[in-house]
């Protein structure tokens, strides 16, 4: 019996460090980033290791930078003056808006970006 516990308590440590979890996090900044919880209008200061759920938003100043870090280690590099709404962060399955601004990305495939600003042609999914 304990050698079950033993196998079923590592298999639960892997899949969480694995990065499982269905969250990303603000993985850098530089200057002035904030964020907006989804369902609120208050903008908070951005602070690396901040946890971002479905619907909140990050958005930079000038001559600002935001780095965006999912699970499945998906990053998104907002540039300044820039706004993005992450509509879901499920793992290999993102998908977000970019309201202003330009971004750089790298993702597993199964994701999405789109921008309203952008003709439906151009819109990037992997």
């Amino acid at each position: 019996m304990p050698l079950r516990w033993l196998w079923l308590t590592t298999m639960l440590v892997m899949a969480v460090g694995m990065g499982f979890a269905q969250t990303a996090r603000i993985s850098a900044i530089v200057r002035v980033v904030e964020f907006q919880r989804s369902g609120t209008t208050q903008w908070l200061a951005g602070k690396v290791g901040t946890s971002l759920e479905n619907g909140d938003r990050v958005r930079t100043g000038k001559r600002s930078y935001a780095e965006v870090t999912f699970a499945d280690r998906s990053v998104v590099k907002l540039n300044e003056l820039s706004e993005l709404t992450v509509h879901s962060v499920a793992a290999g399955k993102q998908e977000m808006e970019l309201h202003q601004g330009s971004l750089w990305a790298r993702f597993v495939k199964g994701s999405r970006v789109c921008s309203k600003s952008l003709p439906p042609l151009l819109e990037r999914s992997t």
